[in-house]
């Protein structure tokens, strides 16, 4: 009995480990771009959750136990001292992984910029004359309000 709940501590505490080190990966890649980091955001925790219950599955049956979710995070935060031990390698190891995502974001919102750009063109060119039948309209008012200051100045 007492051995299987070593086990059960032991394979959630390693899933934890393998979490925290996934996640601290997911969310250095994270730091390539605003995009990027939208996406493993978003995709880490998710990861995270299913490594545990995945990890609870094949450990412990599916029972959920108290130490089980304490060894899970134990091994989360051992994995986060290990990485921040290793950090300045592990930085400029991952800084290579950033480039080809940067110059994929790059090519991405270029290959959408031109696909959009007619649209761009033709928005900017009823905006322009919108702005020209507003000035037409405006026009003579403000010279019509110029002229009765003037006149004002004259006779006051």
């Amino acid at each position: 009995m007492i051995r299987t709940e070593i086990a059960i501590f032991v394979a959630l505490f390693a899933s934890g480990l393998g979490a925290g080190m996934l996640a601290s990966f997911l969310l250095a890649l994270g730091r390539g771009s605003r995009v990027a980091r939208a996406i493993f955001d978003a995709v880490t925790p998710l990861a995270v959750g299913a490594i545990y219950f995945f990890a609870l599955k094949g450990a412990a049956s599916g029972v959920f136990r108290l130490y089980s979710a304490l060894a899970f995070l134990l091994g989360g935060s051992a994995a986060w001292w290990i990485v921040g031990r290793i950090s300045p390698y592990l930085s400029r190891a991952i800084s290579r992984l950033k480039v080809p995502i940067k110059s994929l974001e790059d090519k991405l919102s270029e290959r959408i910029y031109r696909r959009f750009s007619p649209f761009r063109k033709k928005r900017a060119a009823k905006r322009a004359i919108r702005a020209a039948r507003r000035k037409e309209k405006t026009t003579p008012k403000t010279h019509a309000r110029a002229a009765a200051e003037a006149q004002d100045e004259v006779s006051g």
